[in-house]
């Protein structure tokens, strides 16, 4: 059985780095475990933003940071199973339905658009001022957006419906 696909904006790397406070850390790491463990993966975008704030945080000489990076790269990302490593070129051709790419910052619109390409099943934020609205609940096609805060606690627990 496949697992779900999640698109994560930048919080990952700035909880695991320890930007956000150990707690958010120590949630960011139980998040990781859980989804290797459940068989789910993520889908990031090589080349961009996100992936150079991926680097930024494996050469951080921080001991915990180091520990939460290792965590992240070798369980996570070099693993094809748990991750989908996509190119930038990739992405040009995604069809985004009409009206969501202007609801966002510019340079959030390649998470929406990773979305898509990847048939993701959650897109988690923590950006609800801009993803917010962003739905399909809200007529928006085949589109969930999560708060980190509200869907990390209930990941992998029989509470979690996603």
């Amino acid at each position: 059985m496949a697992g779900k696909i999640f698109i994560l904006d930048e919080w990952i790397l700035h909880d695991l780095s320890g930007d956000n406070g150990n707690e958010k850390r120590a949630e960011a790491e139980t998040f990781l475990e859980k989804m290797v463990a459940i068989c789910d993966r993520i889908a990031i975008l090589l080349g961009g933003i996100w992936a150079g704030k991926m680097y930024q945080l494996m050469r951080s000489s921080d001991v915990d940071t180091r520990r939460s990076s290792k965590l992240l790269f070798g369980k996570v990302i070099l693993n094809s199973l748990k991750c989908d490593q996509i190119q930038v070129q990739e992405l040009d051709l995604v069809q985004v339905p009409k009206g969501i790419l202007q609801q966002v910052p510019r340079s959030d619109r390649y998470l929406l658009k990773l979305y898509y390409h990847c048939k993701a099943d959650v897109l988690i934020t923590t950006d609800m001022r801009h993803f917010g609205s962003l739905n399909s609940d809200n007529g928006l096609p085949n589109l969930n957006v999560k708060e980190r805060d509200g869907f990390l606690p209930t990941y992998g627990t029989p509470i979690d419906k996603e």
